[in-house]
């Protein structure tokens, strides 16, 4: 009943805020929430595949921020360094900014939070090409699958789950 009633009011506030013009058409994000209700908006399908992965963190209890998530980013880099021809995602997560040089203008979040999320995104959502040492922190449910679909209709405003929305334009 509490969450019903949670979910219905940030959906209320998601459309105040989407007439009064917070909605960015530019960018997408993922407004963490309380009892495990988000709020996520996007606009381009790399945006709407990272939001979902920082939704999908916040569902598992934020492994992201574990020290088990870290170290076993920490080896996957290093353990690809070491080859004559590393992976092109363990390349694209060692020069993410923040990883090793600043990273200015860092909104909300750790950096482990934002690789986690970069991670699934690189994969496209589809956790067998994640690396196996960080796919235990990652969920195969269906539900991130089709809140996608859901979200990346074109040309269309859409609300997936009550409290996920997107405007798709196919031309972008």
């Amino acid at each position: 009943m509490l969450r019903k009633f949670l979910i219905t009011i940030t959906t209320l506030i998601v459309m105040a805020s989407l007439f009064m013009g917070v909605f960015t058409p530019s960018r997408s994000s993922y407004l963490f929430l309380v009892n495990g209700v988000g709020v996520l908006d996007c606009n381009y399908f790399y945006g709407c595949r990272h939001e979902i992965g920082h939704k999908m963190d916040q569902d598992l209890g934020f492994p992201s921020e574990s020290p088990e998530f870290g170290h076993a980013l920490q080896m996957y880099m290093l353990v690809e360094l070491k080859r004559e021809a590393p992976s092109d995602l363990s390349v694209f997560l060692i020069m993410y900014p923040g990883v090793f040089a600043a990273y200015p203008g860092q909104g909300g979040g750790s950096l482990q939070n934002e690789l986690y999320a970069t991670v699934y995104t690189e994969a496209n959502g589809d956790i067998s090409l994640i690396p196996e040492s960080l796919q235990p922190f990652y969920s195969k449910d269906q539900k991130y699958l089709d809140l996608y679909s859901c979200l990346t209709r074109p040309n269309r405003f859409n609300i997936c789950d009550g409290t996920n929305f997107s405007y798709m334009d196919e031309n972008r």
